[in-house]
């Protein structure tokens, strides 16, 4: 079996003391019960926030790397050209959309 454990569900943050001991606790629990008593192989997503175990395989692709690539396939809307020459389907349903705010003015993605 192999696992893979994304570090970035499991980061903690100056001041929030309540994450510490848990993130610490699951992180230890993963790597002795799942690597070393049921002999799983373990990968692990990089993040710069949590420190990289060398003894745990990094994941390929990432995590980020594979969520880039799922993003244009379950939020499409977040690439339409919302410039003047957008077209979709309906002249009615163009006018009812409008971009988001972080979108405005940005085009991003390309035509499929």
């Amino acid at each position: 079996m192999r696992f893979g454990i994304v570090r970035e569900s499991m980061l903690t943050f100056p001041g929030i003391k309540a994450d510490e001991p848990i993130s610490q606790a699951a992180a230890k629990e993963i790597k002795a019960i799942l690597g070393d008593y049921l002999g799983a192989t373990l990968v692990e997503s990089v993040d710069p926030l949590w420190p990289d175990d060398p003894s745990i395989e990094n994941m390929s692709p990432s995590y980020t790397q594979a969520l880039a690539q799922l993003v244009p396939i379950f939020f499409p809307i977040f690439f339409i050209d919302w410039t003047a020459t957008a077209s979709l389907s309906s002249p009615n349903l163009r006018q009812k959309l409008s971009p988001p705010s972080l979108l405005r003015g940005k085009r991003s993605g390309a035509a499929r």
